[in-house]
């Protein structure tokens, strides 16, 4: 039961991260009305322009690849962009391996490492969401300046 939680924790955060990342890109190409915050998506996805964009460019790249989209809009320091890196790691062992524990990276301490910890303790579940808490506070503001 606690890995299913914390399974679901790190895709959930993964998740997020994901959405703020093209939120970010979002806004760079398709200039939103600041007065108009709250509708803004909304009116955009009935034009066909963003939801080509959305639907074939945005739902088909990686985290990563997005990551270093951002980076180039504006530059992610190296602690934000170090920490994606880690979150996307770990989401990808988890994500695809139902016994992620025997993936070659983790094959030799037979756990999930997250940081040096186990992740599916107390102490590695802590440092995945300080990581998450990282990035979404830096990618938060990053949403408001465009």
């Amino acid at each position: 039961m606690k890995q299913k939680l914390i399974r679901g924790e790190i895709i959930i955060k993964y998740t997020l991260i994901d959405e703020f990342l093209s939120v970010i890109i979002s806004n760079y190409y398709f200039r939103r009305d600041p007065k108009s915050q709250s509708t803004a998506f909304r009116r955009l996805w009935q034009t066909k322009k963003f939801q080509l964009f959305v639907n074939y460019f945005l739902d088909e790249a990686y985290l990563l690849n997005k990551m270093r989209m951002v980076h180039e809009i504006k530059p992610l320091p190296p602690d934000v962009r170090n920490a994606l890196e880690r979150i996307n790691a770990l989401r990808n062992a988890i994500a695809h391996s139902f016994f992620p524990e025997n993936r070659r990276q983790y094959r030799a301490q037979k756990m999930v490492m997250y940081q040096n910890t186990n992740i599916f303790s107390k102490e590695g579940i802590a440092k995945f969401l300080q990581d998450a808490a990282c990035v979404e506070d830096h990618l938060t503001h990053q949403v408001s300046w465009c």
